[in-house]
């Protein structure tokens, strides 16, 4: 059985090759072996003729229709009927970051039996598995708890959420908590467990519960946000190793 089957979906944005391109250098660098397919959603089909894409949709976000939980059960199921040890759903701007990561993780979850695991993204003010960088361990994958179709259930403010994930159970989840040393955002540029980045809002504008709160607002101006998350793109693509290095372990002075 092959070891690894990693999955990503890429939607509408002019950053999608700098993405492509950093999701395969670090699965590369940090993983022994690994199969790799994407789902399309109003991405440039041209930028990846190296990749397998097993599917593509034009289904705009409206009422509710979600394209991007539609996109993650499209490879949900695509996982389902191709036998691999382990299952990897990425967002686009996410990857893995340490060597041996993979090791390290299902040595973890096998301490308590876990199966599956994600980010829990507090610092977003929720608490549901986020499929951002979301693990699944051997015949888990067709265990029918693993659905992304949006449920709606109450964040930590008591406000409703509705996204990707949500309909998992959370005690099913081994959680994957951001683990950054260096922190230039609460919630851009994330590190969760030491194992995965995170850029977050990396293929949209800067937009979620947390910016829209105003839970930030004593410390980050509400029009700030937009500002900070380009420059730390441009200082991730600038050079990318030590932009991620400086999350984990800041630079001595």
């Amino acid at each position: 059985m092959k070891p690894l089957l990693v999955g990503s979906v890429f939607g509408p944005t002019v950053r999608n090759k700098v993405w492509l391109k950093l999701q395969q250098q670090f699965l590369k660098k940090t993983t022994d072996s690994f199969d790799y397919v994407a789902y399309l959603n109003n991405a440039d089909r041209d930028l990846f003729s190296e990749v397998k894409v097993i599917g593509y949709s034009t289904t705009e976000w409206k009422g509710n229709l979600h394209p991007h939980a539609n996109a993650l059960n499209r490879i949900l199921s695509y996982f389902r009927k191709h036998p691999y040890r382990y299952y990897l759903i990425l967002d686009s701007d996410c990857f893995p970051v340490t060597r041996g990561w993979l090791n390290m993780l299902t040595s973890q979850m096998e301490v308590g039996g876990w199966k599956i695991a994600a980010p829990i993204r507090t610092e977003n003010l929720d608490l549901f598995p986020h499929p951002c960088a979301f693990f699944i361990n051997g015949e888990a994958i067709h265990d029918l708890a693993i659905d992304f179709k949006p449920k709606s259930i109450k964040n930590l403010l008591g406000w409703g959420a509705w996204d990707p994930g949500t309909a998992i159970p959370l005690e099913k989840c081994f959680p994957l908590l951001r683990s950054n040393v260096y922190n230039p955002h609460p919630l851009f540029a994330g590190i969760y467990h030491d194992l995965f980045y995170h850029h977050a809002c990396g293929s949209r504008v800067p937009h979620s519960r947390l910016l829209r709160s105003g839970y930030l607002h004593y410390r980050i101006p509400q029009t700030a946000h937009a500002r900070i998350e380009k420059d730390l793109y441009r200082g991730l693509i600038k050079n990318p190793s030590r932009f991620i290095k400086d999350l984990m372990r800041p630079r001595k002075k």
